[in-house]
């Protein structure tokens, strides 16, 4: 049975989410799948995600394919569906096979090209309206962290920051200015404290926030907050990381 994973529903909000989100809930509903049927027989589709991606597309036919998401739905919706939840502690099992689903299923295109740079350190700062959702991490709490890495592990470490709000760029810069501190300078940032994500420019957006997941990956110690970047970079790192430290 080929199961068809999609987020046409309304439900879905597809409109309000951001790129890493739509990837990580295409990823839940395959996990779901997998687990029901212990295969990956799966039709994607997402008009966004298809711009940097290869997805499966085995034929369809009648009797033999189900609707994934709408059978998520029915279930998210009676159960609350505890599993997919960006607000958690990452744990190693589950990214594990979210790890497996990723790699078994999204190909990145071969024109589509991503930095490789590798940083002893990635931080990544969830800001604008994250903080209706959960509190905002106090600067504060993110220098004590970062403080304690640096007596205990690395005094002098190279550093990528990711984040959507840019004072925290110029919040870490200016407190460690002895330290190569780098972040994409050509990124969109929000500079008011509005979110960026809802802006029309969005395959522009998706570009950079993957960017940012891919580069984030390849940092040797990960700074992470409660976010879909975050989970994805995680995800796909699959657990690579000499440390991965909660900012929340």
């Amino acid at each position: 049975m080929i199961g068809v994973v999609n987020l046409l529903d309304d439900r879905f909000n597809y409109n309000q989410k951001g790129f890493t989100s739509i990837i990580n809930q295409l990823i839940e509903m395959c996990l779901y799948h997998y687990e029901k049927y212990n295969n990956l027989n799966l039709y994607l589709s997402d008009p966004r995600v298809e711009n940097f991606f290869d997805l499966p597309k085995p034929e369809l036919s009648f009797g033999n394919h189900y609707n994934v998401s709408n059978e998520y739905l029915e279930m998210f919706f009676r159960t609350g569906f505890p599993n997919y939840n960006a607000h958690n502690v990452v744990l190693g099992p589950d990214i594990e096979k979210r790890n497996f689903i990723f790699n078994s299923i999204f190909k990145l295109k071969n024109e589509f090209f991503l930095d490789n740079d590798t940083y002893d350190v990635g931080i990544h700062i969830r800001g604008t309206d994250k903080k209706s959702e959960i509190s905002e991490i106090k600067i504060e709490s993110i220098f004590q962290k970062i403080d304690f890495f640096l007596e205990n592990f690395n005094s002098n470490p190279i550093i990528f920051i990711s984040t959507d709000e840019f004072k925290y760029i110029e919040y870490i810069k200016n407190e460690y200015k002895n330290i190569k501190i780098d972040h994409f300078t050509d990124n969109i940032y929000s500079y008011n404290g509005e979110p960026i994500h809802f802006r029309n420019d969005r395959k522009i957006l998706d570009y950079q926030v993957l960017r940012d997941v891919y580069t984030l990956k390849n940092c040797k110690n990960l700074f992470y907050c409660y976010s879909n970047v975050s989970l994805m970079s995680i995800m796909i790192g699959n657990n690579n990381y000499n440390q991965k430290i909660l900012l929340n």
